[in-house]
């Protein structure tokens, strides 16, 4: 029989499984793993270089079905704790514009490391290991673990750790978590994809295929206006960015009509409406012969010029004195408020993670340990419980595993 069974050698797994070993080196600890190695979607992390952590840490980097689970989360745990994990394994943090990265700049180096530790701990990993079903035994209180590599025995286990991770990034692993979490009759929020590019109705966009610009994105669902400043890519029939993916979750709470322009970019952040078309009117006074295009490529990228030009039903060659005000107005406020209609799309090979997962409330804030199930711990991504980009998710992901296995360490 085993002290912990961890389910899942992502991020949490790996976390839960070291941090209990290195705390009580005689618990006899077994981590499974569905896919032939461990770790894959942490070893991507970062463009591969591992955003572990972030300096900024407040209610507004995370979001959940459950806001006040957030406001406790938040409040009771902060990166300084993660940066002294890491620390104590070796792997040092240094800090870049708020953002936390390993010395090495290497994803998989962290993750190489995190199985060394296990292996030189003795903790027993077993991959290609799909556990079907946990049965909980109310009379020994024990769990009893299906694996299909496991034939019809069981692995029997005082505590099982639930570090099952999403659907999102299934090239890396990801799939429906869920179905072990709803035979024990546990309450879910379905999963949606999120941190992912957000798709539009555009025939023209892929006019400015391959553009990358700074701006601000808005998102309007009801009567709020959610926004994120940041680098703005423009694809073939979506648009992407740190800025976009962030904000890619609002898509889902957008209803009927409330769909149609609800994305709007503002390009040219330095400017305002006024100064931009004042800016405008200043450049067809001195160069009344240039053309539009040659006057937006002063301050766009041509393909985006184009596109925007063919928006507006532009010749690109019209002379820029021959713009009318009300043509001016139009120009401005495309530039200033380029406008988009999103539309549902459910694309998790490019979602980084997953809306919705198990509700929060079936959980113990402080552990993580199943309000139903004594000695069941749910971590990390398969919970309701979504960070931003900057490297919150693999922050909450190894939070929770801590508090998980802390519990753990104390009851055994």
């Amino acid at each position: 029989m085993y002290d912990v069974i961890i389910v899942g050698a992502g991020t949490a797994g790996l976390a839960s499984a070291v941090y209990t070993a290195m705390n009580n080196q005689n618990l006899k600890i077994m981590l499974l793993e569905k896919e032939s190695k461990c770790g894959r979607k942490l070893s991507a992390s970062g463009n591969g270089k591992c955003n572990i952590t972030n300096s900024e840490w407040s209610f507004d980097c995370y979001s959940s079905d459950n806001e006040a689970f957030i406001d406790d989360f938040v409040s009771k745990h902060n990166p300084s704790e993660i940066i002294r994990f890491f620390e104590l394994l070796g792997i040092p943090l240094y800090e870049k514009n708020g953002y936390y990265y390993p010395f090495s700049n290497m994803a998989k180096q962290v993750t190489s490391i995190l199985i060394d530790e296990l292996d030189r701990r003795k903790v027993s990993i077993v991959c290609d290991a799909k556990v079907t079903r946990i049965r909980h035994d109310e009379n020994n209180k024990h769990y009893y673990v299906y694996a299909n590599n496991m034939g019809n025995k069981p692995i029997e286990a005082k505590n099982v750790i639930l570090a099952l991770g999403s659907n999102a990034s299934p090239k890396l692993g990801g799939s429906n978590t869920l179905d072990i979490i709803k035979k024990l009759e546990i309450g879910t929020v379905p999963f949606m994809p999120s941190l992912c590019p957000i798709y539009v109705e555009d025939d023209l966009l892929k006019l400015a295929k391959g553009v990358r610009v700074d701006g601000k994105v808005n998102i309007c669902v009801g009567k709020k206006i959610y926004s994120e400043s940041g680098q703005v890519q423009f694809n073939d029939n979506n648009l992407s960015g740190i800025a976009l993916m962030n904000l890619s979750k609002y898509v889902y709470e957008l209803k009927g009509d409330e769909f149609k322009d609800a994305l709007f970019i503002e390009l040219l952040p330095e400017y305002s409406w006024d100064k931009l078309k004042e800016y405008i009117i200043c450049t067809i006074n001195i160069f009344m012969k240039r053309s539009v295009i040659n006057m937006l490529d002063g301050f766009l990228p041509h393909q985006l010029s184009v596109y925007i030009l063919r928006r507006l039903k532009f010749e690109e060659d019209m002379r820029i004195g021959d713009l009318s005000d009300k043509q001016i107005n139009r120009l401005t406020s495309c530039i200033k408020m380029l406008n988009f209609t999103p539309k549902l799309y459910e694309d998790y090979d490019k979602a980084q993670v997953s809306l919705g997962g198990v509700k929060v409330k079936e959980i113990d804030a402080d552990t993580f340990e199943s309000r139903k199930y004594p000695g069941l711990y749910i971590v990390g991504e398969v919970l309701d419980m979504t960070g931003k980009c900057g490297g919150y998710n693999i922050s909450f992901a190894i939070l929770s595993a801590i508090a998980a296995s802390r519990n753990i360490l104390g009851d055994l």
